[in-house]
């Protein structure tokens, strides 16, 4: 999809724990060792939630939506189980139960109406790539390594964070961070 005049991208993602993180970034340290692979791209780990295109006008509306949305939900807890791919150009580790995120992106449909959506409308196959933009040569080789590989490691999801750019050759930039309710906290559900 091409961007319009003044239309930003937007992402909303997760960053995972900080443990998680680290092991995330040893892998893709490792990889890029085994694999005599260089990203021309660092991205910091991340599970893309969802994302789409808005105009520059939009953008104070869309984060009092997802402020809304977030400050009534309950924090929950992502499980990464294992690799796979993406044929012919990525490798990623799994989520476990992408439940928690679907019931999240069905509450964005409230914006539907403000924002253009990709191919995939809102909804995405949650995921933590490792390494993208691979050659199919390296991907074969990367995949069929990595299908013997263990990984199971799970972290909290506390906030969601929402990122924009300009165009496809921009680096996202930050625009807000969205705590959420304290998981097992029902207290608010008590009162109301």
């Amino acid at each position: 999809m091409q961007n319009e005049v003044e239309t930003n991208e937007y992402s909303l993602v997760i960053y995972p724990g900080k443990d998680v993180m680290d092991m995330v970034l040893a892998e893709r340290a490792l990889f890029n060792e085994t694999y005599n692979f260089r990203s021309r791209h660092f991205i910091k780990p991340q599970i893309v939630v969802t994302n789409f295109f808005a105009s520059e006008g939009m953008e104070i509306t869309l984060v009092r939506w997802l402020q809304r949305i977030c400050s009534l939900e309950h924090g929950f807890t992502i499980t990464l189980n294992n690799y796979s791919g993406y044929p012919t150009h990525t490798i990623f580790l799994r989520v476990f139960d992408a439940t928690p995120v679907q019931q999240f992106v069905t509450q964005l449909n409230v914006m539907k109406d403000f924002i253009k959506t990709g191919p995939a409308g809102l909804f995405r196959r949650p995921h933590l790539p490792i390494v993208s933009k691979l050659s199919t040569g390296i991907y074969e080789q990367a995949l069929s390594d990595y299908s013997h590989k263990l990984f199971h490691e799970s972290f909290a999801v506390e906030e969601l964070v929402l990122l924009k750019r300009k165009d496809p050759f921009d680096t996202f930039k930050t625009v807000q961070v969205f705590g959420l309710l304290p998981m097992g906290n029902d207290l608010f559900n008590k009162v109301a």
